[in-house]
């Protein structure tokens, strides 16, 4: 999601679910989210007020971004950050406390 939406946001609008390769491992899948959370704060340090407060200026294509103003997705996506980083350590938790 990251990754695309800084692509809709800032780069090409070109980069689709099936060509985004993610690693089968934990090392790869955190290196891939350390890449994508880069790409969408240089999205986000590019924007300003102006951006903002546009209508659309994030195209993706998978939401409502196109219909929304850019601060209620940037609001939006640090929520679903927030709330996915909370079941990734949930998760590792419950691993955690398994092998104990």
């Amino acid at each position: 999601m990251l990754a695309r939406r800084a692509d809709y946001t800032v780069g090409g609008h070109s980069l689709t679910r099936d060509a985004y390769r993610s690693s089968g491992d934990a090392a790869g899948a955190v290196a891939d989210f350390d890449r994508a959370a880069s790409a969408w704060r240089e999205a986000l340090l590019a924007a300003d007020d102006a951006a903002l407060d546009t209508v659309g200026h994030c195209a993706y294509p998978s939401g409502s971004d196109p219909e929304e103003l850019f601060l209620g997705v940037v609001a939006w996506v640090n929520q679903e950050l927030v709330h996915h980083a909370a079941e990734i350590a949930l998760l590792r938790d419950l691993y955690r406390e398994r092998r104990a």
